[in-house]
């Protein structure tokens, strides 16, 4: 099961980078004391969680293993490989909003930059980079201006299920008492 809450607070470390600390970068759901919100500052979240596998193709296969049960001489080791997507929305508020955008989507689209961090810390690849786009909100009375774009990622997750086996069989044929190994 992929971990997307500690999957974006990694991904907090490598944004940071980018600006050097100079840009206020946040997750979407963390609390921020009053008045320490900046005017130029970049927010994300997850919008779609890497849980939904509908879309998408799983393969498996299945392993004769030593048993952990001292009873018993073999289990079999079934591994399960997914590849769920999910997809980073980012936005961005104040005057360099689209500057900082770009650079982050920038990190994201040149090979040897997120790609790479994605595939070695998260085996994970990049599916799709949207477009910066205008995303102002209206806001009860006045307009916020907002602009963001998307990133949809393809993870990769194995999960792995140990089976018990059955290697002996007892019982009776026909009133004949029988007892075999599998």
């Amino acid at each position: 099961m992929i971990d997307t809450k500690q999957f974006m607070s990694d991904l907090w470390g490598p944004l940071d980078t980018i600006f050097s600390g100079n840009l206020q970068i946040l997750l979407a759901d963390q609390e921020v004391p009053p008045g320490k919100l900046d005017n130029n500052r970049v927010i994300y979240k997850m919008i779609s969680m890497p849980g939904n596998y509908s879309r998408q193709s799983i393969q498996q296969s299945d392993e004769v293993v030593a048993s952990t049960d001292e009873n018993f001489e073999h289990d079999i080791m079934r591994t399960s490989v997914l590849y769920p997507d999910g997809t980073i929305s980012f936005n961005g508020f104040g005057p360099d909003a689209i500057n900082n955008l770009q650079q982050i989507r920038e990190w994201f689209n040149i090979p040897n930059r997120g790609d790479y961090w994605l595939h070695d810390n998260w085996n994970c690849s990049i599916r799709d980079i949207t477009e910066v786009q205008n995303r102002t909100a209206f806001l009860e009375t006045d307009f916020e201006k907002r602009y963001g774009f998307d990133v949809i990622l393809n993870f990769r997750d194995v999960v792995e299920d140990r089976l018990d086996t059955i290697e002996k069989v007892k019982g009776t044929f026909n009133g004949i008492p029988y007892e075999g190994d599998l």
